[in-house]
């Protein structure tokens, strides 16, 4: 009688055990998405104001240029960051060209971007990788309204190493 239990029990452990597995597996490949603030983008209205940045990056659109973005790591240092020219199409955007690559973008070194704001469909992309596999991505555009482009928070799209690291409670 004794071990007919031991023996269910054991049965019960192992199943759960077997979901817990799956259930691990299967949530590291279900797109996730998360809110953070560690890459703040504004915008320069006067150029006098670059020189508050003791040390920077540059980098000059060959197309566009007048206006000035700052991309500026709050917290950590951004892997790569790389600009792209984009166009609009039936399916959304589409990367056209690679025009830029920054790689190691600290909080005390900034890139700044001279570049045009277009008022219509937009015409280029910031995207980078930071820490742990995340991904985020800024598209260059006026929203119509305010002609507000500084975003201080973004929504990344999860990597694959960054879930493993954050399901087993890994820094």
């Amino acid at each position: 009688m004794g071990t007919c239990i031991a023996t269910i029990l054991d049965w019960i452990l192992r199943i759960i055990g077997i979901i817990s597995l799956l259930w691990f597996l299967i949530s590291l490949f279900i797109k996730t998405k998360e809110f953070s603030t560690s890459v703040r983008i504004s915008r320069i209205v006067d150029k006098r104001e670059i020189e508050r940045y003791s040390d920077y990056r540059e980098f000059t659109d060959p197309e566009l240029t007048g206006e000035y973005l700052v991309f500026e790591p709050q917290d950590s240092i951004v892997k790569r960051v790389i600009i792209y020219k984009v166009k609009w199409s039936v399916k959304g955007l589409k990367k056209e060209m690679k025009l830029a690559e920054f790689k190691d973008v600290t909080p005390g070194k900034p890139l700044i971007y001279n570049t045009y704001y277009p008022e219509g469909a937009p015409s280029k992309m910031v995207e980078w990788q930071g820490d742990y596999g995340t991904k985020g991505v800024y598209i260059l555009h006026e929203n119509g309204k305010t002609g507000n482009v500084e975003m201080y928070n973004y929504i990344y799209h999860l990597g694959l190493i960054q879930k493993i690291r954050r399901k087993l409670d890994l820094k």
